[in-house]
């Protein structure tokens, strides 16, 4: 009998999350029932009917709700692997040990020794090295989408989501983080346990003083092939045009829900594609090289001011260049400037651009991980149809040459 551990579970997991979507998207008429279904579940916000608004779902600024989880969960694994990592490094031939909890509790505690020569393996240490890394991406990116949520995005109060895509996006943001270190969280799980008992048994005199010394916490980062670095900078290429986009919208959405009206400036090159993989060639080449280049904010003024003239002017720096909009429909506006000049669903593009990054810094060699990956692409390529669809629905005028998320594809 095949023994199933955690690893195991994950790529189980994402695999029954990813054949639902994948067997709705088959373009069969006899399908058609079940794509409504998987639909129905996946439709939030604008593109999700009226009539639907108030059986199963809940209000979509419980969005936040994942992201609370999302940092509370991926914080916790990177501290606890991170400390795991330094302690691996402490090169001490004499055996920590961890308990057993169950037994312990039960009064019959045995104690098991692991001896660090165990642990203490190049490939090992590479490996959990490797996971405090892409842990430390997913911080930066689910940081941000927190205070996206809290601070910058005004959810409408009619705005719904299903109820079963509220739980799937819950258990993505407590899988998704546990994916990334999957291949040592077990071990780091002993760890803690092992800490946490002799901290329950001696006290604070269990405690060992912490040393912060810079470059010993910078070294192992160091030491990360160039697999690593190029995935970051195609991560924080990802991460920086997502931010882009969502300020996008923003203003848009500040122009319907208070009918300003919009002077865009500037024009968006006809080039706009080539651009594109220029300026990921050079992020790519400045981390291979480890020169810390980040990419330039050109931002365009645009102006947003009340019908009239009435009111106070309002200011926002847009990333970007922002076209004047061709259409407005029920208080609804096109969208464009940055990859909205080629895709409807440019922000969920970038999502997949920082997925991309993240398997590209794991080696690619990681099974569990490419399953996530296949995950994330699969739900946004499918969101992503459906609001293509919508757009060319509610607009007669709606850019011909815009495809829904992956350029010069689909």
């Amino acid at each position: 009998m095949m023994k199933f551990g955690l690893v195991e579970l994950l790529r189980a997991a994402w695999i029954a999350g990813t054949l639902p979507i994948l067997i709705a998207s088959l373009p069969c008429s006899w399908l058609g029932s079940f794509h409504g279904l998987v639909l129905g579940f996946a439709r939030r916000g604008k593109i999700m009917k009226s009539s639907s608004h108030h059986r199963f779902t809940v209000p979509q600024r419980f969005f936040s709700h994942f992201y609370v989880v999302a940092v509370v969960w991926t914080t916790l694994l990177l501290l606890a692997t991170w400390i795991y990592a330094n302690r691996m490094e402490t090169n001490v031939s004499e055996p920590f040990f961890y308990f057993d909890l169950g037994s312990y509790f039960t009064g019959s505690a045995n104690i098991f020794s692991f001896h660090r020569s165990q642990l203490i393996s190049s490939e090992n240490k590479f490996r959990v090295w490797l996971s405090v890394f892409l842990l430390l991406l997913m911080e930066v990116q689910v940081l941000r989408r927190l205070f996206e949520t809290l601070y910058v995005f005004k959810y409408s109060p009619s705005a719904r989501m299903h109820i079963f895509g509220y739980l799937t996006g819950l258990f993505f943001y407590t899988a998704m983080p546990l994916t990334l270190c999957c291949t040592c969280a077990p071990n780091v799980f002993k760890f803690g346990t092992s800490e946490v008992m002799k901290f329950i048994l001696n006290g604070r005199s269990s405690i060992q003083a912490v040393e912060f010394d810079f470059w010993d916490f910078v070294n192992p980062f160091l030491n990360l092939g160039w697999f690593q670095w190029i995935g970051g900078a195609i991560f924080l290429w990802g991460w920086i045009h997502q931010q882009r986009c969502h300020a996008i919208l923003i203003i848009f959405n500040e122009m319907r829900s208070n009918n300003y009206t919009f002077s865009g400036g500037g024009h968006f090159p006809s080039d706009v594609h080539m651009g594109y993989v220029i300026e990921l060639v050079v992020v790519c080449v400045a981390a291979v090289v480890v020169v810390p280049k980040f990419e330039t904010w050109s931002s365009g003024w645009s102006c947003i001011s009340k019908p009239n003239g009435q009111g106070a002017l309002v200011i926002a720096i847009v990333p970007g260049s922002l076209r004047e909009h061709v259409g407005k429909v029920d208080g609804y506006v096109i969208p464009c400037g940055d990859w909205f000049e080629i895709v409807s669903s440019p922000h969920y593009l970038a999502e997949i651009v920082i997925y991309a990054g993240v398997v590209f810094a794991s080696g690619g060699a990681d099974l569990t991980i490419w399953l996530l990956f296949g995950f994330v692409v699969s739900n946004l390529i499918f969101a992503a149809a459906e609001t293509h669809r919508w757009y060319l629905q509610k607009f007669d005028n709606y850019p011909s040459s815009r495809v829904a998320i992956i350029p010069f594809v689909c």
